[in-house]
């Protein structure tokens, strides 16, 4: 009986460091549960998938710190909603199937369309239209129309909204005897660009009111004009709550001062409305 004791004793502190252990893993667990929960109370973070490549949209600055026109909106939508953000890097083709998942809560960078419209939730935060980068020096100059593309090969971020025009047009070229548009996707606008530099594309698109990246310029015609802003679950009781603090700093003048700062006030939306694509 007293070397059964003894055997306890001995053991007893194991147990101890075990139980620690396991109380540690289940506290973090908890709290990696709690930053992907949605909420309207405030007190649970908000996962926010974003892509750091749209300059001056959303970036990440030389100092390594999130900038840009559209993350200044959602640190203001944040604050007045009392939801903190936290963002979650990843390409822009997982944004929708992530929030669809439930491993986002919030989708960035989402233009409105029906179709899209039909699996999620849209709420506007600037509107635009799409052109093409090709390169300043050395370069193939686009005409201003749709079937000057023919026979060209232009590079897009895989999942974005160009994709069924650039193929609409690919089979237009077609029907009129022209060589078609290629079309290849990339994960993310810089590998596009490095694409268009080492001369695998002829263009890339862009929205035609970015500032042209480096040794790039705006050529071509402008298409495909859409309103640009975050995608949440269908029937998140959050994405009518985003629609009135979108329209409340509109109507303030917080959102006009934001756009300022960036020099994109052709951007601007007059007000926001929840799934605006018709």
């Amino acid at each position: 009986m007293r070397q059964q004791a003894d055997d306890f004793t001995s053991i007893h502190p194991l147990s101890r460091i075990f139980c620690s252990v396991l109380m540690a893993l289940l506290m973090a667990a908890c709290e990696r549960e709690a930053a992907t929960s949605i909420a309207g109370d405030g007190e649970h973070r908000i996962v926010v998938a974003v892509v750091y490549s749209a300059r001056p949209a959303l970036f990440r600055d030389a100092a390594g710190h999130v900038s840009g026109f559209m993350y200044d909106i959602e640190v203001e939508l944040s604050r007045r909603l009392q939801m903190p953000f936290v963002y979650q890097p990843t390409t822009f083709e997982n944004v929708i199937t992530g929030i669809q998942s439930g491993k986002f809560d919030i989708g960035n960078g989402v233009d409105a369309t029906p179709m899209r419209q039909e699996v999620v939730d849209i709420v506007p935060l600037y509107q635009g239209s799409y052109s093409f980068l090709v390169l300043a020096e050395g370069g193939r100059r686009i005409g201003d129309r749709m079937e000057d593309l023919c026979g060209l090969t232009v590079g897009s971020v895989a999942g974005g909204s160009d994709g069924p025009t650039l193929t609409a047009q690919a089979k237009h070229c077609q029907d009129a005897g022209q060589p078609p548009v290629q079309l290849l996707r990339y994960d993310s606008q810089p590998n596009a660009l490095l694409a268009l530099r080492s001369h695998k594309v002829d263009a890339i698109t862009t929205f035609s009111w970015y500032p042209a990246l480096p040794e790039t310029q705006l050529s071509g015609p402008t298409f495909s004009r859409v309103q640009t802003g975050v995608a949440l679950r269908k029937g998140s009781s959050m994405a009518p709550r985003l629609v009135t603090a979108m329209n409340e700093i509109i109507a303030d003048g917080t959102y006009a001062k934001i756009l300022a700062r960036y020099n994109v006030a052709g951007v601007a939306l007059q007000s926001a409305s929840l799934n605006p694509a018709r």
